[in-house]
């Protein structure tokens, strides 16, 4: 009905008790208070976005739910009145209790704290652990009803007392999210589990056992933000957290020993682990590592180590020769100098054939060997920070033995010898300094055999206690693998033995890097020269060219160059304190290229003699008072055209400052200035040369005797003939 609506003007009683009628009648639609009957709904109730407050837990199974009930702060207790209501599980127990019945405990030990959740479902008689579930005494169990997380103390585990089955039968349960709920003692925990999430805080800490604290053999488990330790040693115990399985995740978590043994002290034992990820596509993130053997354990595909603390560990991070395409992102190790000088004791540790690795952004200090030392192929190193380590910075290398190779893979590059070498690898953007604190002889970033197409770039290097960059091979073996070596774009510093050291048997580069120190090639030995190799744009102290054929030197800046052995092309390059010494017939050709030299020069001393093409360079002798301290001597035996042009040469205290001598070539278009108050002498020996558009400062150009059939024409000089046949025009003083 209608709600009551008054009708016009009321004047007499009839119309009085008409009005009063109709109230009655409306009224039977309103709701009461106190419950009188009629005070069923009839239509939908709409509260206009206002609330009902103050409403009683739901009982049965078409009761209005709160807030409370259906986000699980607190517990729900549908189908039941929160009754039956036991002490503790032994009293439940001991209880008969029917199938369907509901019942809670209110703590899970005979004068235990309270516990929250321990409700029950009465189930028909089955197999259960006796922690999360119990068999009552009439046979039928009490099933854990655990709505949204199940804590360790809801399956029984004791704070501070050994707690293996509790622990278990907690991991075991079909509930996904585990709250690990206080501090409990363990031995080892080894379960079958997928889909789990562990957190909340709790710990857990190993009082004896020789495998992994924990063992997660499944898929898509979490753990994050609880602590994992034990008490024993390294030695005593492999490793905190072993996850064996895909898609695992350790997330923002404590794993380490209480104590810490040094490898010196253990043997060279190196097994114990804070982490080990075996299987694919696993995360270890976030969390502090520490007195570790090896921090984090990798043995898989597509595994992330990212933004961990790693403290006082032997080997920060380890890349098996199962492993693939690891990323080993942000992590901060520092060694301490645990198991200093051992072999293997690294900051990062690439064992045997890992490949595709990504190692970047990392910070590595203190490390007893190498701050990284990777054996495997393909992979990058970048933007890591490297500090402080005993030996190397960076080193890479490759090993024959124990590499591992999945279904389908291929060893793309062996040695000549079958034994595997590391290729398409790249280092670069990475800051070394303070490394080879020994006093060794490696570098901040170090290449060992077998190795090939290596990049090393745009690296800052400082302080180092040996050479900055160094490539070498080893000595007695014969088949070692070292080419198509890159160092480009380098900065380095103050090292003690150099700034780099380029040994490779094919194709080196050595470019635009900016460095204080000595430049060198290098090969395997004087049998077998480095070939192909460029060294171009580099500022540096000086240039060594050893054991390598006709490197293409060009663009350089730097004090001074030595040719030791074979040849070697010179172009554009600047040396403003070229030694004294010759080049040892060693230059094939020199265009464009400033020299000075400083100091005495003695006689014949610059010595470019084979050399067939001498142009357009510049050689100054400020100091030198011999004769002919630039020597240029063509090969005449096996005439090869050669020319010395648009050069020149100062040497204003010399009387001789330059020789020329060969045949059919061309001395055109050179600027000599020697001492003019000595009517110096610009030498050639010559047969069959055009001499032309020289110029000398009062100077005399003086054929030889013994030259011959050569045309001497519009030069700025005197002309001396002592030679024969020569034909002289249009010279003039």
């Amino acid at each position: 009905m209608a709600r009551y609506v008054k009708s016009g003007t009321v004047n007499t009683v009839q119309e009085i008790n008409s009005e009063l009628e109709k109230i009655a009648t409306a009224q039977d639609e309103f709701l009461t208070r106190n419950g009188e009957t009629p005070n069923e709904m009839k239509n939908t109730l709409d509260m206009n976005s206002n609330r009902i407050i103050n409403l009683k837990a739901p009982v049965s199974g078409t009761d209005a739910a709160r807030l409370v009930d259906v986000t699980g702060e607190y517990d729900i207790t549908v189908g039941i009145d929160e009754t039956p209501v036991f002490d503790n599980i032994a009293v439940m127990t001991s209880t008969t209790l029917t199938v369907g019945q509901l019942a809670r405990c209110k703590r899970y030990y005979v004068g235990g704290d309270l516990v929250e959740g321990l409700v029950y479902e009465i189930q028909a008689s089955q197999t259960v652990d006796g922690y999360a579930d119990h068999t009552l005494s009439n046979g039928n169990i009490a099933k854990l009803n655990s709505s949204d997380n199940i804590s360790t103390l809801q399956c029984g585990g004791i704070q501070g007392a050994n707690s293996d089955q509790a622990i278990s039968a907690w991991l075991q349960h079909p509930q996904k999210n585990k709250l690990l709920v206080g501090d409990f003692l363990v031995t080892n925990i080894s379960e079958t589990v997928s889909n789990i999430n562990v957190y909340g805080g709790g710990s857990l800490s190993s009082t004896s056992g020789a495998s992994s604290v924990v063992t997660l053999t499944g898929d898509n488990n979490i753990i994050s933000e609880v602590s994992i330790t034990s008490q024993l040693n390294q030695q005593q115990q492999s490793g905190i957290l072993t996850f064996v399985g895909n898609e695992n995740q350790a997330i923002s978590n404590n794993f380490g020993w209480d104590v810490f043994l040094d490898p010196v002290l253990e043997g060279e034992q190196y097994g114990s682990h804070g982490v080990s990820l075996s299987g694919n596509e696993n995360i270890a993130s976030n969390n502090h590592i520490f007195n570790t053997n090896t921090g984090v354990l990798d043995v898989g595909i597509n595994n992330v180590i990212s933004f961990n603390t790693i403290n006082k560990t032997a080997r920060g991070v380890e890349l098996q020769n199962r492993s693939r395409y690891a990323k080993v992102i942000g992590n901060y190790i520092d060694c301490g100098y645990a198991g200093l000088g051992l072999g293997g004791c690294d900051g990062i540790w690439g064992n045997r054939n890992h490949r595709y690795s990504f190692i970047d952004g990392n910070t590595i200090l203190f490390a007893g060997e190498h701050g990284t030392y990777l054996q495997g192929d393909s992979y990058t190193v970048t933007n890591n920070i490297v500090r402080k380590c005993n030996n190397s910075g960076i080193k890479a290398g490759a090993k024959s033995t124990d590499n591992f190779w999945y279904v389908g893979e291929t060893v793309e590059e062996l040695a000549p010898n079958g034994d595997y070498t590391g290729f398409d690898i790249v280092i670069a953007n990475n800051v070394c300094s303070f490394n080879e604190v020994s006093g060794g002889t490696t570098a901040e970033i170090y290449l060992q055999p077998n190795l090939m197409n290596v990049t090393v770039k745009n690296n800052v290097i400082r302080d180092g206690g040996a050479w900055g960059i160094r490539s070498v091979f080893f000595s007695g073996s014969p088949n070692d693998v070292m080419k198509g070596i890159t160092f480009s774009g380098n900065q380095i510093h103050n090292c003690v033995a150099g700034s780099i050291s380029c040994a490779s048997s094919d194709i080196a580069l050595i470019s635009n890097n900016i460095v204080d120190g000595l430049i060198q090639t290098d090969s395997r030995d004087n049998a077998e020269p480095l070939t192909n190799c460029t060294i171009q744009g580099n500022s540096c102290a000086n240039i060594t060219i050893f054991r390598a054929t006709n490197p293409i030197v060009s663009d350089n800046v730097g004090t001074h160059i030595s040719l030791v052995s074979d040849t070697a092309t010179l172009k554009g390059n600047i040396f403003s304190a070229q030694e004294n010494g010759n080049f040892n017939s060693r230059v094939i050709s020199m265009v464009d290229n400033k020299f000075t030299y400083n100091g005495l020069i003695t006689a014949s001393q610059i010595s470019l003699q084979g050399c067939d093409d001498v142009q357009g360079n510049y050689f100054t002798f400020p100091d030198a008072t011999a004769s002919y301290p630039l020597d240029v001597i063509f090969n005449s035996a096996t005439p090869t055209n050669g020319a010395f042009n648009n050069n020149e040469v100062s040497a204003v205290n010399s009387p001789r400052p330059a020789r020329i001598g060969g045949s059919n070539s061309t001395i055109n278009g050179n600027r000599i200035y020697g001492n003019g108050a000595s009517d110096f002498t610009f030498g050639v020996y010559a047969d069959n040369c055009v001499i032309s558009g020289n110029v000398t400062n009062a100077g005399i150009i003086r054929l030889e005797t013994g030259s011959s059939n050569n045309i001497v024409n519009g030069n700025a000089s005197k002309i001396t003939d002592s030679g024969t046949a020569n034909l002289l025009s249009n010279n003039r003083p």
